[in-house]
């Protein structure tokens, strides 16, 4: 699985395979010893590495790496399609609408105007090229317009429900 992984602006694409792991595409030599609760010593390329594990929040890490402060966000394949779609799976940002990820036709709608949904509930069945898609939630929120109509033919990036 790949992990897309921002560091100081700089995005990083890691991925874990039986040979081992990869950065960016290149295999990484290493070995690491655990030397407290959330201390490690990584050793690279002839060079030692402390790493502090200072906070963890979500997919956010606030590590001290030789004593120099450095935040990590970690973003899964999910979080990655997500963001393509134009969602986001931060519980914390403000989602006014959910979009449709592609074209296709509204089979079933689970809501209605004035519903308060939470985080993973299903939304509406979106059918696309004869596969049914559960268009579920990304946030708690409240449903202020259906947008859609069962049966409605719809365009990629329309807007299906307004919060």
């Amino acid at each position: 699985m790949d992990l897309q992984i921002l560091v100081d602006n700089q995005n990083y694409i890691l991925n874990e395979s039986k040979d081992g792991i990869h950065v960016n595409g290149k295999k990484i030599e290493y070995d690491y010893h655990k030397v407290g609760d959330n201390s490690f010593l990584i050793f690279h390329q002839h060079k030692s590495y402390k790493i502090e594990i200072v906070n963890q929040n979500g997919k956010t890490l606030d590590l001290r790496i030789n004593g120099k402060a450095v935040e990590i966000q970690i973003k899964n394949h999910l979080d990655q399609l997500l963001e393509k779609l134009g969602m986001t799976s931060e519980a914390d940002d403000v989602i006014h609408e959910i979009i449709s990820p592609m074209p296709g036709t509204i089979l079933e709608i689970f809501v209605q105007e004035g519903d308060t949904i939470k985080k993973g509930d299903p939304l509406l069945v979106l059918e696309a090229m004869k596969m049914e898609n559960i268009i579920k939630s990304p946030v708690d929120n409240t449903v202020r317009k259906i947008e859609v109509e069962i049966g409605e033919n719809v365009n990629k990036a329309q807007s299906l429900i307004g919060f």
